[in-house]
């Protein structure tokens, strides 16, 4: 869908999973045969942009490329994530941020 009257399509590509395993890419996907496809994953960051706070909402609100949420696991437990958003001007400057990472909050 072009963005304005010039017909110009606007498109980004920006990193949104990044995963670390703690071993090589053999076991990786022998850990994905088995059915445990996270068993040696020792950090993930999941990065949302523009307001953003699933995959979906990355693929189709990416306007402005302003990381607005940022997670980071580093076990599989969801709940212990590092959890740290941010507020942007018009310009796209970092006016607030807040990070948590479960029931701590500090901004």
């Amino acid at each position: 869908m072009p963005d304005d009257a010039t017909d110009t399509i606007r498109w980004m590509v920006y990193q949104d999973d990044e995963r670390h395993y703690n071993v090589g890419c053999t076991t990786v996907q022998s850990d994905k045969t088995a059915g445990a496809p996270f068993a040696h994953l020792d950090r993930r960051t999941a990065t949302y942009y523009d307001g953003s706070t699933t995959w979906d909402d990355n693929n189709t609100a990416l306007v402005d490329g302003n990381a607005t949420e940022a997670r980071v696991y580093t076990d599989a437990d969801v709940d212990n994530a590092q959890v740290t958003k941010a507020t942007f001007d018009d310009a796209g400057r970092v006016v607030k941020t807040i990070e948590r990472r479960t029931t701590v909050t500090r901004s």
